[in-house]
């Protein structure tokens, strides 16, 4: 199996031509989610004792995976990824902060225009609401 950099991966799952995450493009299959919690079972049921309520919660979560349709599963496993980009992105703000890096700036100054635009957003989508 080949390892690819952080940069190749994010090349991969970016819009293309833009500079924008698409998280469709890294959104798993039901086959492949199926797979993933059967992997986890068995690694789990190697020592049941330990892992008994994560194994039964597991198998909820594999029941409901395989009765829920395709589409769903897209649309909810993208916000899973989106979210957990986002989480990635803030704990790597707060590790630069705690280490004083050089570049921590530079991410909290990117935070503040994502959080600028986001209210932008926000406030255009309700002068766009009382028009109509």
């Amino acid at each position: 199996m080949q390892h690819l950099s952080l940069s190749s991966i994010l090349l991969i799952i970016m819009k293309k031509g833009t500079k924008e995450f698409d998280p469709d493009r890294l959104v798993p299959l039901k086959k492949e989610i199926l797979e993933f919690c059967d992997k986890v079972l068995a690694k789990w049921k190697a020592e049941p004792e330990t892992n008994s309520r994560n194994i039964v919660a597991m198998t909820a979560v594999k029941t409901s995976v395989f009765w829920t349709d395709e589409e769903s599963l897209k649309a909810i496993w993208g916000e899973i990824l989106k979210w957990t980009f986002e989480l990635m992105y803030k704990n790597a703000i707060v590790q630069a902060k705690e280490e004083n890096s050089e570049w921590s700036p530079v991410l909290e100054k990117l935070e503040k225009k994502k959080k600028d635009q986001t209210h932008l957003n926000q406030i255009s989508g309700i002068r766009i609401k009382k028009k109509i």
